[in-house]
């Protein structure tokens, strides 16, 4: 996380209205370690998701889903409401109208088939709007749901 927030690394948080949102809405990261024990209101992650080798060993193996969760914290918690008119996961903002755009369409329920010209299609059933907003902001470096066109 300090390497989403600092970036370049001066000891510093990069954007403080980011921080000063988190804070304000109480972001929260769990690790569980059984499913049955999620059931906070907070971003989780499982124990055996996060794997601090693949950072050690070349990137090789699989990937640590902790780089993806907490991103998912600073997006969801932070960003979002810091910007909400750039960033915000509800419709109509620059972020929806951009992963409409990949999605080749505005759609509420996933389209099957996703229209040709589509280079992003998420098709997470339990993946509501906002969730695929949240999963678009990611980029082709953490989604497979991205195609090259």
């Amino acid at each position: 996380m300090t390497q989403y927030l600092d970036n370049d690394e001066d000891g510093k948080v990069d954007n403080p209205l980011l921080i000063e949102t988190l804070i304000k809405n109480h972001a929260a990261l769990f690790i569980w370690k059984k499913m049955s024990q999620v059931n906070l209101n907070a971003q989780d992650l499982g124990a055996d998701e996060s794997r601090p080798e693949w950072h050690t060993n070349g990137h090789i193996g699989q990937f640590d889903a902790a780089l993806e969760e907490v991103w998912h914290v600073i997006s969801h918690t932070g960003y979002a409401h810091a910007y909400p008119s750039i960033f915000g996961e509800e419709a109509p903002t620059q972020l929806t109208e951009a992963m409409d755009l990949a999605r080749g369409g505005h759609f509420i329920n996933i389209p099957h088939p996703y229209p040709l010209q589509a280079w992003y299609t998420y098709d997470d059933r339990t993946c509501e709007y906002e969730c695929m907003t949240g999963e678009y902001i990611l980029g082709p470096n953490f989604n497979a749901q991205y195609t090259r066109k």
